[in-house]
């Protein structure tokens, strides 16, 4: 059995947070599959109290001891030093780096990150030239999110709206505000309600989880998820392609796209497949999301009009699908597959 060894960064406070998304569900999965594992601090408090951990430091294991070292892109986002030790030259172990980082061109495109065994990243396009050690991957869903909204609300209890709340401007989510939503509004009342930053007034574990996700865990807003019938999750941006008509979708992932999955709120984004979004396992327009064309949007209308009945079917099937392929346990058997190969 492999061992492996986990890099954390010190979470630091609510407002700047190291929140290491994609560690953490690697590290679940791999939980559920009984691998162990092992970390330089110990992270991720499991209860307010702090009595348990994700991660747990051993004095006794080093990263020497193990067959595979993985860390994130924290440590080049919160202007960290990269470990020593997965500098070494002939280090006798593999490094995996998550790089959820923003944008398109990040710090894993150059040395020495780039140089690693194996990149994982979100965000991807198919058509778009990745160096050479990059893996197309996903943000997915963290067993706290699961937690959080563990069924479904009967369908017919939705409110009629979609939501349009975001924190942060991307390009593509000013281009969805300003030619599809308002199209949309025939069929569905927009709600742009934005939860203060503040922490929740809900439990202990509920404030834990807000301090040590950046504060983006919040109760009140699953809560309007699962009261939604819809969720815009468009993000990132459409570049000009270099060859032929077709723009590129980048930066694309979201927190925002997998949570609205698991909360049965139908997800609205740009058509992955038309504009080249790459995951391990691609969803299906129309049976698992329900991606915009943005040079005809007129059809989308039209068929949400003419069939209002498969919103529902996309808010069952969008979840099951998320779960099936990317809860962390068929993430970390995804990521053992990788090191397998």
């Amino acid at each position: 059995m492999l061992k492996i060894y986990f890099y954390c960064c010190e979470a630091g406070p609510p407002e700047r947070t190291a929140y290491q998304h994609g560690l953490v569900c690697l590290a679940e999965g791999l939980q559920e599959l009984g691998q162990p594992f092992y970390a330089n601090i110990d992270c991720w408090p499991l209860t307010p109290g702090r009595e348990a951990y994700l991660f747990r430091h051993d004095p006794h294991i080093e990263p020497e001891d193990c067959d595979v070292v993985v860390l994130d892109h924290s440590w080049t986002v919160y202007g960290r030093t990269l470990p020593p030790a997965v500098l070494q030259p002939r280090r006798r172990f593999a490094v995996v780096y998550v790089d959820h980082a923003d944008g398109v061109y990040t710090p894993a495109w150059q040395p020495p990150i780039c140089d690693f065994d194996w990149i994982l990243r979100p965000h991807s396009n198919e058509r778009f030239a990745y160096p050479a050690r990059f893996v197309p991957w996903a943000f997915g869903l963290s067993s706290r999110i699961l937690q959080a909204l563990p069924g479904l609300p009967q369908f017919e209890t939705r409110k009629r709206s979609v939501l349009s709340n975001y924190r942060s401007t991307h390009p593509l989510r000013q281009l969805a505000n300003s030619l599809f939503l308002p199209r949309l509004r025939s069929l569905l009342t927009i709600d742009a309600t934005v939860e203060a930053l503040a922490p929740p007034e809900a439990s202990a574990d509920h404030r834990l989880q807000w301090e040590q996700t950046g504060r983006r865990h919040d109760p009140r807003y699953y809560a309007r998820l699962l009261g939604s019938t819809a969720c815009a999750c468009f993000g990132g941006l459409l570049q000009p392609p270099l060859i032929g008509n077709t723009p590129l979708l980048h930066w694309w992932d979201s927190w925002r796209f997998w949570e609205a999955l698991a909360a049965g709120s139908v997800a609205f984004h740009a058509d992955f497949e038309k504009y080249g979004a790459a995951l391990p396992v691609m969803p299906q327009n129309w049976q698992h999301y329900i991606g915009i064309d943005f040079d005809n949007l007129q059809p989308a209308i039209e068929r949400l009009m003419d069939e209002p009945e498969i919103l529902e079917t996309i808010s069952n099937q969008g979840r099951q699908w998320a779960i099936a392929h990317y809860a962390p346990l068929p993430v970390a058997r995804r990521l053992l597959a990788l090191l397998e190969s």
